[in-house]
């Protein structure tokens, strides 16, 4: 599955349409439109990147104009922060530098969790992967980060509160993790990740200032709204098989915008109760953040396909139970 998935990527880079199209401009990616945002903001005026027009202009620079389709900048400031060595880059070399590198990481918190090296081809081999690679999404960062916390949270919780800290310039995979730590007791944790967001959000202020705070609840709503509108929506029906979650499913099945938000919450709050019931539990550790992980996907209602990259991070936790502890009757089938 690898060498065909490399084989795809030569083949679309030859044709000109991947990272770059034959006249040599960028192809408009996720990637895309976040290197052009981070390059407008080590320029100054992050809190202008928040209003449309700029933000549209930013893209125009890089892009041409009408190549662009993305028409606000959803994600926290610190996530600059994160993308702003990746700016300092030449667009292609910057692109392939940020797949590769967040790709090794996930891998290796795949590896690290399974402690087999079949967890590795079976990570590569998802079509997940192959998908989040294409667009130069973040996908692998929020793999590695939920796995990365989870793995070191029985003997390093500090450190895990650290992982899950950063993963608030992503909330919505965040949510049930206060849960699960909660009801285990893991304070120490829940101390460690409120400080790290503390601290990522106050570096992301000195350095690009605090207006950019302040535009950005307005743009991630506007964003939101986009992307799973409250209500009508008639002409979006042929897109919600991309929102990998309830309310996409909801949607795509035709049902009205109340419809899903009820489906949503309500299988919202079973996650919610079980990942507390089960994290109470003796139940063995692998199990729990299996639980825990696979939910965290599951329980937001804005998701992409690229997001479900992470989903090799409940499956490494299942397959490590299953290799210490072996299968229940009829589990391999």
């Amino acid at each position: 599955m690898v060498a065909v998935y490399v084989g795809l990527l030569v083949l679309f880079y030859w044709r000109g349409i991947w990272i770059v199209g034959p006249d040599g401009a960028p192809i408009y990616t996720d990637f895309a439109c976040a290197w052009a945002a981070t390059v407008q903001a080590l320029h100054g005026g992050v809190a202008r990147l928040y209003q449309p027009a700029t933000f549209a202009a930013a893209q125009a620079a890089l892009l041409g104009a009408g190549r662009y389709f993305y028409p606000h900048w959803p994600y926290p400031p610190t996530f600059l922060l994160v993308m702003a060595p990746f700016a300092a880059l030449p667009y292609g070399w910057a692109f392939i530098a940020w797949d590769v590198l967040s790709l090794f990481g996930f891998a290796g918190v795949a590896f690290l969790i399974v402690r087999r090296s079949p967890a590795i081809a079976l990570t590569l081999a998802s079509p997940f992967t192959f998908w989040n690679f294409l667009a130069g999404q973040n996908g692998f960062v929020t793999g590695a980060l939920l796995g990365g916390g989870l793995l070191a949270l029985q003997q390093r919780p500090v450190l895990a509160g650290v992982f899950f800290g950063c993963l608030t310039y992503k909330p919505q995979f965040g949510i049930l993790i206060p849960v699960a730590l909660a009801a285990a007791g893991r304070w120490r944790a829940i101390a460690g990740a409120a400080a790290t967001a503390g601290l990522l959000a106050a570096a992301a202020a000195a350095v690009f200032g605090i207006g950019a705070w302040a535009a950005f609840p307005h743009q991630l709503a506007a964003q939101m709204n986009e992307n799973i509108p409250a209500a009508g929506a008639t002409g979006a029906v042929a897109r919600w098989g991309y929102v990998q979650t309830i309310y996409g499913l909801v949607r795509l099945l035709h049902g009205d915008a109340q419809s899903a938000w009820f489906c949503q919450i309500v299988s919202a709050s079973a996650l919610a109760g079980t990942v507390w019931s089960v994290w109470r539990s003796p139940a063995r550790y692998a199990l729990q953040a299996s639980t825990l992980s696979a939910a965290a996907l599951i329980a937001t209602p804005y998701a992409f396909a690229y997001d479900m990259a992470a989903i090799a991070v409940p499956a490494a936790f299942l397959a490590r139970d299953q290799i210490e502890c072996g299968l229940l009757r009829g589990e391999r089938a």
